[in-house]
């Protein structure tokens, strides 16, 4: 992705609040990528909604900079999901180097809500798909 102009803050730097949008967007786009689309779930009458979320900012990104979210799920219980992002500039204000720096680190808590936005447990076939990357994850293999 790429920073845009009015995204930035008086300090002509990414506002904080921004990196909420940008990890939501890799959420999303990698729950899609295994077949988990956020509109599917609507139209099923399950909602989606985070319930947590936790950013550390690292260095700020600034216009013209392009970046990657990355994600991993680090946890799957049968009320939520827990999933880790990681925000790297790829390119542009660098302090050195050609290496991806990491810029924000996050955490969110994701739950499951029923028409009237009562908590239901994780649908199963979600249960199904993430909770082997889970694993994974916490045995050190998606670190």
């Amino acid at each position: 992705m790429e920073v845009r102009d009015y995204e930035l803050d008086q300090f002509s730097v990414v506002n904080n609040a921004v990196y909420a949008s940008y990890v939501q967007h890799g959420r999303h786009k990698a729950l899609a990528s295994l077949g988990l689309h956020v509109e599917g779930f609507q139209e099923a009458g399950t909602l989606m909604a985070l319930s947590q979320l936790h950013l550390s900012f690292r260095q700020p990104l600034r216009a013209g900079d392009t970046f990657l979210v990355t994600t991993a799920v680090s946890a799957v219980s049968a009320a939520r999901i827990v999933i880790d992002h990681t925000c790297q500039r790829v390119t542009g204000h660098s302090d050195g180097g050609d290496a991806p720096q990491v810029v924000c680190q996050g955490q969110a808590t994701v739950v499951f809500l029923d028409a009237r936005y009562r908590p239901v447990r994780v649908p199963a076939g979600v249960r199904d798909t993430l909770a082997p990357l889970a694993a994974e994850y916490a045995s050190g293999g998606g670190a």
